[in-house]
């Protein structure tokens, strides 16, 4: 199986006979609130004019009138393939990958998404600079758990979009090991591939202050950051340092590192023997990463000291067990996963937890 992702471009509105070409350059930034009244109307127009011309085609018509169609006809179409159409932040953009959707589902092709990353605009660096670091977190998503599963071929289709979007996309990849291969505009072009690059960045800083990067990647600000910590890896202003799209790839790629000898010291959980021995036990360092990644926002929810933002929350659902009591104290459960829980006493102002495990194990004997 393949994974296809595609950096999508407004070719297909530019490439329309008669279109204002000064217009689109103009507005190819905007957000649809931001058009004009008019140029809405144009636009809006030249998007159901690339409609009627892409739908009724044969992939030999229409991949002359859409830069990422071009590419992928020449990769080969399939139906057991995933596709992803990145666009930025903007109307044109946006607009452009829902026609490309809507053609492929019309040739029966549907494993076909548009990722829609926020921020992604290149009208501003620094909110540009934001949009490359929603980028990395999809990257490093569920969505892409195929990155290093050797089973697949992860192709990237750069024949559309923005050129700055399709270098940091490049740069994602490569730093982020990932074996890629790219679709280059031309009738007699090939598929160039790149190898997996043993491309190591330095962890001391982060192996040495694990909290600090967790908080950062997850966008919450520091004022005081500790000395040793690389700025490359960090987007420092007046208020203070969060991760860059780099240091973001950096805590991504290598977390679990981090995570899977240790519990992370949070204020407001306090873990309990039976709790520590449950978490030496696990052997997959992904359910290390993702326990330890929902301690972390339950330590959030917590701040306030006591259990009501966690009983709000529909991912923990948390609740008390029913005529289940430590020193005369109710004791409460949430969930980790649909198959994990943790249980967990509720105390001045703090979370003790209890246990850690299946859903049997914890309910039995909380």
């Amino acid at each position: 199986m393949r994974v296809i992702i595609s950096t999508v471009g407004t070719s297909l509105l530019s490439n329309l006979k008669d279109c204002d070409r000064k217009l689109l350059a103009k507005t190819a930034n905007y957000r649809e609130g931001e058009y004009a009244p008019e140029e809405k109307r144009i636009v809006n127009n030249y998007i159901d004019e690339a409609r009627c011309s892409l739908l009724g085609y044969s992939l030999e018509n229409a991949k002359k009138l859409s830069a990422e169609l071009n590419g992928l006809s020449r990769v080969g179409l399939a139906h057991q393939d995933i596709y992803y159409f990145i666009v930025t932040d903007t109307y044109q953009c946006r607009q452009t990958a829902g026609l490309i959707k809507e053609y492929l589902t019309g040739i029966n092709i549907h494993n076909a998404e548009i990722v829609e990353i926020r921020y992604l605009t290149s009208s501003n660096s620094k909110v540009f600079f934001k949009g490359i670091s929603e980028l990395v977190r999809w990257f490093y998503s569920d969505d892409m758990r195929y990155i290093n599963d050797p089973g697949i071929d992860l192709i990237f289709n750069s024949s559309g979009g923005f050129k700055i979007v399709q270098g940091f996309v490049t740069a994602i990849a490569m730093l982020s090991n990932a074996q890629i291969s790219y679709i280059f505009e031309g009738e007699d072009s090939d598929l160039v591939s790149i190898p997996k690059l043993p491309i190591k960045l330095e962890t001391s800083a982060m192996k040495k202050y694990p909290n600090q990067f967790m908080i950062m990647a997850d966008a919450e600000i520091i004022a005081d950051l500790p000395a040793g910590i690389d700025d490359i890896f960090l987007d420092t202003e007046k208020e203070g340092s969060i991760l860059s799209p780099w240091g973001l790839i950096m805590w991504e790629k290598n977390k679990s590192d981090v995570f899977f000898d240790r519990l992370l010291e949070w204020p407001g959980l306090v873990y309990e023997n039976n709790f520590k021995n449950d978490f030496k036990s696990i052997v997959s360092a992904d359910e290390k990463v993702k326990l330890q990644e929902v301690l972390y926002k339950v330590q959030k929810l917590m701040k306030k000291g006591d259990t009501s933002q966690l009983k709000k929350d529909g991912g923990l659902q948390y609740e008390n067990f029913e005529n289940k009591k430590y020193n005369g104290l109710p004791i409460g459960h949430f969930r980790v996963t649909q198959e994990r829980r943790v249980s967990c006493v509720a105390s001045t102002g703090k979370l003790y937890l209890r246990k850690y495990g299946a859903h049997d194990y914890v309910n039995d004997n909380p």
